[in-house]
């Protein structure tokens, strides 16, 4: 028998992993005054929650570019949908503060995050895009 491939399949609903935040600075993981390092829960390329997001985007997408009747670019699509996907992907965080409070995980706030830290987003980009983040070994 050749290899098994079964055994790297994915698990669509264990597809959710902690991220510790990188200081851009240092390249260390972020910490607080009191050492306790800010992470994210992050759900995987696979998941439910990112297919979905996927398939929601499609969906509109198609009705904007039917109702328009012209193109939009690409690019706008694509990077759309990267940011509709990052935000999603963020399903917990621990030790995150904003403004000197603490700062609850909501779809709204993890975009004040992003367009006031644009270095969370891409590292949260960068990381759900790499499947073997997401695999048990």
């Amino acid at each position: 028998m050749g290899f098994d491939l079964k055994t790297l399949s994915i698990d669509p609903q264990g597809q959710k992993t902690t991220y510790e935040i990188i200081d851009p600075r240092t390249e260390e993981p972020l910490v607080d005054d009191k050492g306790n390092v800010a992470t994210l829960t992050l759900w995987g390329p696979d998941s439910s929650v990112i297919k979905n997001v996927e398939k929601q985007f499609r969906k509109s997408a198609e009705e904007k570019a039917f109702k328009n009747r012209k193109k939009e670019s690409m690019l706008n699509y694509a990077l759309d949908l990267q940011r509709r996907k990052a935000v999603a992907a963020v399903c917990e965080w621990e030790n995150i503060g904003w403004d000197g409070k603490e700062l609850e995980c909501t779809p709204a706030n993890v975009k004040l995050v992003f367009d006031n830290l644009p270095w969370i987003e891409e590292q949260v980009k960068v990381f759900i895009s790499d499947r073997v983040n997401f695999m048990k070994s």
